[in-house]
């Protein structure tokens, strides 16, 4: 920041100062809380008048450098191709900032040249996000015309949750007044581009590596993967109604399939050192595994000192956890598996339950004995137990029963798990879900856009794993002007 910089703002600082100090003295007479109240927040809303101010002016004295504005239009034709050619000079736009307040500049806009037939019909179309950009603003990540912080405090208010409206309410008491509309616009176009980048970097994923500092070299490590339940809207074809401001739609059940990565501590708890990873996808069981196998690569399992994967007893987690196992050429010796063990006692109440001849007592004592064998490992123990039940006219559905535990046998080693301090429940997974899932996107009268939904299980697995500023880092370099090229560049 030069000199001249420097006074500038100690001038904007000062006159500010002579304007409003007088005010804030006036105001201090202080009997009671609530005058206390109001002075806080009159003194937190004239600051954040200051912040506008200088904000503004650097914003200001940046973009409409014309050494800036050259650099960025040079930058813009270098990677967007010289489509991007057609320059209209000192367009006026209106930057919102995360202060609440507003900069007015002046900056050059580049349109695409649209191609057209020999007819003088257009040849391409006005593409999602427009015909062109602002090269100086998007060099300085302002899309949609606001600043990066405040499209981050928006988009975090919104993952949060629990709707766009009380979202629009938190945002108003810091000063920022956005409707819902444009709530709803920000947030939906920073999932998508963040589910652009999601899908470049599971390609890098595969064939490059974390730094040596965030790897998960000789640490012990618990990989969860279970579904969850959203609905998903369909819209119906047809007229809109009369009187109505939508169309008919259907909104069918879906699975959205969440996974979570942790290291664990020395007593087998997740670790408060290191944080976690979720993400998950709307997409199939396949999907969802090619991106989990994406970063335990990029994070270098393999050098790890022990793996557990954990899960419920859905055939669809561990067949494909042993073809992930080869894939990733993981050392056998070091990965461990376990059914939830709070899973599996619910199938023990279940057979209990269908023996009808048993008394209270009888089921009780039976349960007992059954759950001690399972924690002890003793799967034969369980297994003769059932056996022995298969009579009568519930037999096959206690036959059924037994089959579960027969399959998943080698899931159960619950006591071996217990003397290496390795976990014998899912929970990490099934709070995942809670937390990601359930208190966001499932409720009375909710319904997602698969794109939308797949968007904001990503934007909130990252803000609630303590990942935020990783995303909006990744997202803000992929939208620069050069930042697709960059990453693009890898994939080829």
């Amino acid at each position: 920041m030069n000199q001249d910089m420097v006074s500038e703002i100690k001038n904007i600082v000062e006159k500010w100062t002579e304007n409003n100090i007088p005010r804030i003295c006036k105001d201090a007479e202080i009997q009671n809380g609530m005058d206390l109240y109001k002075l806080e927040l009159r003194i937190i809303s004239l600051l954040a008048t200051l912040g506008t101010m200088i904000i503004g002016h650097i914003l200001k004295s940046l973009i409409q450098d014309r050494k800036f504005q050259k650099e960025s239009n040079k930058l813009a034709k270098q990677h967007l191709g010289e489509a991007f050619k057609n320059e209209k000079p000192n367009q006026r736009v209106t930057i919102r900032l995360l202060t609440g307040g507003e900069v007015k500049v002046k900056t050059t806009y580049c349109r695409r040249i649209m191609e057209r037939d020999t007819r003088g019909r257009k040849r391409t179309k006005r593409g999602k996000e427009g015909n062109g950009l602002y090269p100086a603003l998007t060099r300085l990540g302002i899309h949609h015309r606001a600043t990066p912080a405040l499209i981050s405090e928006i988009c975090q208010e919104v993952a949060e949750g629990p709707s766009l409206e009380l979202a629009q309410q938190r945002l108003k008491r810091h000063n920022i007044d956005f409707n819902v509309k444009s709530i709803r616009t920000l947030t939906n176009h920073f999932g998508h581009h963040g589910l652009e980048w999601r899908t470049v970097w599971q390609q890098i994923a595969w064939v490059t590596k974390a730094p040596k500092d965030k790897s998960l070299k000789d640490k012990v490590v618990v990989v969860g993967v279970d579904g969850g339940r959203l609905r998903e809207r369909h819209d119906l074809m047809g007229r809109l109604r009369k009187g109505k401001d939508h169309h008919r739609f259907k909104g069918d059940w879906k699975e959205p399939k969440q996974l979570v990565i942790a290291v664990l501590d020395e007593k087998g708890r997740k670790s408060r050192k290191e944080q976690p990873i979720y993400n998950g996808t709307l997409e199939n069981a396949d999907a969802l595994f090619e991106f989990l196998g994406a970063y335990l690569h990029y994070y270098s399992i393999e050098e790890a000192e022990k793996i557990i994967f954990v899960g419920d007893g859905a055939p669809w987690i561990w067949s494909r956890v042993e073809e992930l196992v080869i894939r990733l050429g993981l050392d056998p010796s070091r990965v461990h598996k376990a059914l939830d063990y709070y899973h599996a006692v619910q199938h023990l109440h279940d057979v209990a339950a269908l023996v009808s001849y048993w008394t209270d007592r009888q089921r009780k004592v039976w349960l007992t004995k059954m759950k001690r064998a399972l924690r002890e490992g003793n799967v034969e123990v369980v297994l003769e137990g059932i056996k022995a039940l298969c009579i009568g006219r519930n037999a096959k559905a206690i036959r059924k029963e037994l089959t579960y535990f027969e399959e998943r046998r080698h899931l159960m080693m619950y006591k071996r798990l217990r003397a290496e301090n390795l976990p014998i429940g899912s929970g990490i997974i099934e709070s995942t879900i809670r937390r990601v899932i359930n208190l966001r996107l499932k409720g009375n009268g909710i319904f997602w856009r698969f794109e939308n939904a797949e968007g904001m299980i990503q934007m909130r697995s990252y803000y609630l794993a303590g990942r935020w500023e990783e995303l909006l880092e990744n997202v803000l370099d992929w939208l620069s002007i050069d930042g697709r090229m960059n990453w693009l560049r890898w994939v080829c």
